[in-house]
């Protein structure tokens, strides 16, 4: 229906929110209008940019930090442009009323006004296009002024429309918040601003201010149509052309509100030339998952910031395409827009970045540079409002990189030498182009664009500014770039648009622009600091609570394992003490647990200088930056440093395997990988976890494991002193080594520091050349230690210099038989031993376990043997096998202060005084594995453990039998597994399979180290030799899956000199 008359404002105050849907822009306005007067005052962004009328037009806005101030001109004549009254006209009377409707609450009247340019004649289906524009307006009704119906605002809309596609392409909306047709005005709302008295610069009419002032006076550009139909007629374009939301702008208009390049020369570049290297045949960066999705630059000349935007993040992105879960990097066009201003000569170069008023990108990249120290804006602190703002510099970001300068194609090389420079540039990401715009571009709507009024090469127009993503071939027409243009997905194809490359079009390669950027820098060290986590052996099932306190500037820490029952303390600039202490638990016989303190404890740490607890990633030579991951739902940033050792480069005889796939001619290779996660936390970055691997190249074996949770960072902690005051214990000078966690720790921090690693490796090349050599080796967790470091941190047999009687000991019962094993007397009958005997098939013998750096090997062979024993017994009673018994139970609660004869935890002991202490202290009770886990340190006793452990048997004595008798340890073995103790030499750290025959392994008391399991025996017919099959307690990534084999012709390794026989009821 016809419109009823409603009344025009012609002086009131106004605001709201106007919105661009389309282009993600939010902006608040606020309006004083005096039309009778041809007075009015628009402002945007809380006044920091505005436009007043008066007998002029001023405009105010922000440059940089600071405002400035601009006569406003209409750019069609030069003359005072028309007041933005943020309303419709309504005396255009195509308005019509389309009903009442609700709208935010209120009962509503609703109108629209229609605009319709194009048609489909029957007789010309070529011009099949239809753009309708039209405007909606709902205003709340029931009120008269002046002899006319007032209607309040509520909102008003303006849509363009192609009824053809059936898509929208413009899209603007007007909520109105208050509004006052009685305004008491000020008569100096309307005075010229002091900061435009007696400026005399011109600037066209631009922005919303441009784009409301065509919506209000109806401008129609009908020629735009006919080109439209123009083009699709010409058999010679092999591109498209569609009406959309440019079609009412003419030419300069568009040039001025949607381009904007303002074509400077380029300075402190970098000149590429082509270099002639293989390049993809074709290349589209969409296709990586780098690209961005299209943006509007809406009513602003703005082209050059979105050209410098999308280089800088499409490489940007590129470069960080591996990073698992991280979200593209956006880079803010608003704060290109806002602080790289520049209006200036060099010698007579001119030099222009005027915001709104067009800029150029390589200028623009070039002030972040100079100015900024290369760092970048994000788009997520500072979106995109389509007009001049606020700099906020100082709130730019270096976290992923300093752009270090600008490359650009040179112009003195061929337009074949600059396309083959273009692509080479796009191998490593966007580029970001300079191109020329003739009118039919404006409607391009897909094909190859090819209108020769685009211009060629250096005389191409450079009117705006894209981002090249790649390019493509046409069978039929050729090559092109691909472009991503800056005016909406509604534009083109899907916002973008294939330009020919022939001849250079549009000037594509003539200023194209990238950059070279330097690595974000590496995360600050921490330096004071305190943490709570854990730190798991996973291989040996053991995880240990820990907590830090850390204060590098007043030499200080302190690490707690188990709420202070191993810790260890310095405090080295304190005045008075200026020491190192560790601090132990352990359980004296017949007492209840408790610590003593070790004055610069024995375990290698230099207590001069602090422990660095967390790795040092700063060196990026070192320590590469690999793909973010997720870890506990948390994206962590993703550290990792790799060594890789190499032994003899002589030919080396390697293990017999159709496994290994190696150069024969070279050595081994044995690679240690640390991996470290972190949260980006500023210039820092918080721990999560930390992860350390030794890795066999050669077999593809993992054989080290360790791993450091954090769960609680705090940065900057407010300690206490106490907390590094000496411990209220008699401190003195000890024989006991320490914490062993501390000391795997060390161990972890110097692992790349090792020389022995060379010397372990020649050794076990050296020994595997030998071709009469009857076992192998392989490096393992051990090549960076040496002997002594090995001994002390992964045995624990503590030979007893006296000869020793006990209790619960009883005589080994055997029959008459042969010293040498070979046969016994069974039921008066000589009887041969058995060719072979292996517990571990249907024997009860549990997995191999890890004592990992604890010198604990005498609780591993007492629990290892008592268990298999029971499970024997089990099988035999009730058909199943189960128990495993506690190992941290035998560290924990067996202590002796006897010297060398005592047992002292992860210091060492023998299994025949735990058995004693077992039955003396708990009655022969034998605790669950389950219930009391291996922790790799001294603790505190749970003394319940033993007392609810298994109930069905329990340790009633122990035997023991004659030294250098393998007749009585083979009738031994016959009743189940016996734990033994042997010599550790050098080579044994490396075992990889084979009989164990080395001379230095010799059947020498005074040698004995280490405390296994003999689990049986067997013979090898190849190599015609008997073996004893030990059981260890260094993981099964050791040896033969945890076994190894030692030859009992010889009395090798000293496997028969001592023997425990635990004897179960």
């Amino acid at each position: 229906t016809s419109i009823i008359s409603i009344y025009q404002p012609q002086k009131y105050n106004v605001s709201g929110t106007l919105r661009l849907p389309l282009s993600n822009i939010t902006e608040e306005f606020n309006a004083v209008i005096d039309l009778p007067n041809k007075r009015g005052f628009v402002s945007y962004l809380n006044n920091l940019t505005y436009t007043m009328w008066n007998t002029k037009a001023w405009h105010v806005f922000f440059q940089e930090s600071k405002p400035n101030c601009t006569n406003t001109i209409n750019g069609q004549n030069g003359t005072v442009p028309p007041i933005v009254t943020m309303m419709p006209n309504f005396t255009n009377p195509n308005w019509k009323s389309v009903g009442i409707t609700k709208l935010k609450g209120f009962d509503v009247n609703h109108y629209k006004l229609y605009t319709q340019q194009g048609s489909k004649p029957k007789d010309d289906p070529t011009y099949a296009f239809i753009k309708e524009d039209f405007q909606e307006y709902w205003c709340i009704p029931g009120v008269e002024f002046e002899n006319q119906d007032y209607c309040i605002p509520i909102r008003w809309e303006i849509h363009g429309y192609n009824t053809n596609g059936g898509s929208h392409y413009d899209f603007y909306q007007i909520d109105y918040d208050e509004f006052d047709n009685i305004p008491v005005i000020l008569e100096n709302t309307f005075d010229t601003p002091d900061i435009c008295k007696g400026v005399t610069t011109k600037r066209q009419l631009s922005g919303f201010d441009l784009f409301f002032s065509m919506v209000l006076n109806d401008k129609v550009a009908t020629e735009n149509m006919n080109l439209i139909k123009h083009i699709q007629e010409d058999m010679s374009m092999t591109f498209q052309t569609t009406p959309n939301k440019f079609v009412d702008l003419h030419y300069k208009d568009f040039i001025k509100m949607h381009a904007g390049n303002k074509n400077s020369e380029p300075q402190n570049q970098v000149y590429y030339k082509a270099k002639k290297i293989a390049v993809a045949d074709e290349l589209d960066h969409r296709l990586k998952g780098i690209s961005t999705p299209v943006k509007n630059q809406a009513v602003c000349g703005s082209c050059w910031t979105f050209g410098a935007a999308g280089v800088l993040e499409g490489r940007l992105n590129y470069a960080n395409r591996h990073k698992a879960q991280k979200p593209l990097l956006r880079v803010s066009e608003q704060e290109i827009l806002s602080c790289t201003w520049l209006d200036d000569k060099v010698g007579e170069v001119k030099r222009e970045n005027l915001g709104c008023n067009g800029g150029e990108t390589h200028l623009a990249i070039n002030q972040m540079i100079e100015r900024y120290g290369g760092k970048i804006p994000l788009e997520n602190k500072f979106p995109y409002t389509g007009m001049e703002g606020k700099c906020h510099a100082q709130d730019w970001t270096s976290e992923h990189g300093l752009i270090k300068h600008i490359i650009m194609t040179d112009m003195s090389q061929s337009i074949e030498e600059r396309t083959q420079a273009l692509k080479e540039a796009l191998q490593e990401g966007p580029v970001a182009v300079s191109i020329a715009v003739p009118p039919s571009m404006v409607f391009y709507a897909g094909g190859v664009f090819n209108d020769p009024a685009c211009g060629y090469s250096t005389a191409a127009n450079l009117t705006h500014a894209v981002t090249a993503i790649g390019y493509g071939k046409d069978e039929e027409y050729g090559e092109y770039w691909i472009i991503k243009n800056s005016w909406s997905n509604a534009w083109g194809q899907d916002g973008y648009i294939y330009i020919s490359m022939n001849q250079d079009l549009c000037g594509v390669t003539t200023k194209a622009t990238w950059f070279e950027f330097d690595a974000p820098p590496r995360p600050k060290v921490e330096t004071k600091y305190q943490f709570n986590g854990t730190f798991s052996l996973p291989y040996a099932n053991v995880t240990q609570d820990i907590s830090v306190w850390y204060d590098k500037a007043n030499n200080r820490e302190k690490i707690s394992y188990f709420n202070d029952s191993d810790y260890s303390i310095w405090d080295l600039d304190n005045k008075t003490s200026k020491h190192f202490f560790g601090v132990l638990t352990y359980k004296p016989l017949n007492e209840e647990s408790k610590q003593f303190c070790t004055l610069k404890p024995t375990y290698g740490i230099n207590g001069t200088v602090l422990l660095d607890i967390l790795p040092d990633i700063t060196n990026s030579t070192l320590w590469e930056e690999l793909p973010d991951t997720i870890i506990m739902d948390k994206q962590v940033k993703h550290y990792r440093l790799q060594t890789e050792d190499i032994g003899t480069d002589e030919p080396a005889v390697l293990p017999q395997s159709p496994f290994i796939q190696v150069n024969l001619t070279y050595g081994y290779v044995r690679a240690d990988q640390q991996d470290y996660y972190c949260i980006e936390n500023g210039p820092y970055c918080d721990p999560v976890r930390w992860e350390i691997h030794g890795y066999n190249t050669m077999t593809h074996s993992h054989y080290d494991y360790y791993v450091l949770e954090v769960n609680d960072f705090e940065r900057d902690y407010k300690f206490q002193d106490s907390t590094f005051w000496e411990p209220n214990l008699d401190c003195k000078f000890r024989k006991e080594k320490g914490s062993t966690w501390t000391n795997a720790i060390k161990n972890i921090n110097n692992r790349v520091a090792f020389t022995q690693t060379k010397k372990n490796l020649d050794l076990i090349s050296t020994h595997n050349a030998n071709n009469k050599a009857s076992f192998t080796m392989a490096p393992n967790k051990f090549v960076n230690l040496n002997l002594n470091s090995f001994v002390k941190q992964y045995t624990g047999y503590l030979k007893s210099g006296k000869k020793l009687t006990f209790e619960h000991e009883v005589p080994f019962e055997h029959p008459e038989l042969d010293d040498a094993g070979k046969w016994y007397m069974h039921n008066g009958v000589k009887t041969l031993f058995p060719k072979n005997l292996d517990w571990r098939v249907g024997g009860g013998v549990p997995a191999v376990r890890d004592q990992a750096n604890c010198g604990s090997c005498w609780a591993f062979g007492t629990a290892s043997v008592i268990e298999a024993r029971v499970n024997r017994k089990q099988i035999a009673k009730h058909g199943q096998r189960h128990f495993q018994m506690s190992e941290q139970a035998i560290v924990d609660c067996l202590w002796s202060d006897e010297g060398d004869d005592g047992l002292h935890g992860c210091g060492g002991g023998t299994a025949d005084k735990a058995m004693n202490r077992i039955i003396s202290d708990f009655n022969g009770k034998l605790p669950h594995e389950q219930e009391y886990p291996y922790q790799s340190q001294n603790m505190k006793c749970q003394t319940d453990k033993w007392t609810n452990g298994l109930k069905e048997f329990k340790l009633k004595s122990f035997s023991k039998t004659k030294a250098n008798s393998t007749g009585q340890l083979k009738y031994a073995l016959l009743e189940g597994p016996v734990t033994v103790a042997i010599a550790v030499p050098g080579k044994m750290m490396f075992y990889a399979g084979g009989i164990y025959d080395d001379p230095e392994c010799t059947n020498d008391p005074k040698k004995l180290g280490h405390q296994v399991v003999a689990v049986g025996w067997g013979y090898d017919e190849i190599q015609q030799k008997e073996y004893w099959i030990i059981r260890n307690s260094w993981s099964n990534a050791w040896g033969i899956d945890g076994y190894m084999y030692i030859a009992t012709e010889g009395l090798f390794c000293g496997v028969t000199l001592e023997t425990t026989i635990p004897n179960i009821e």
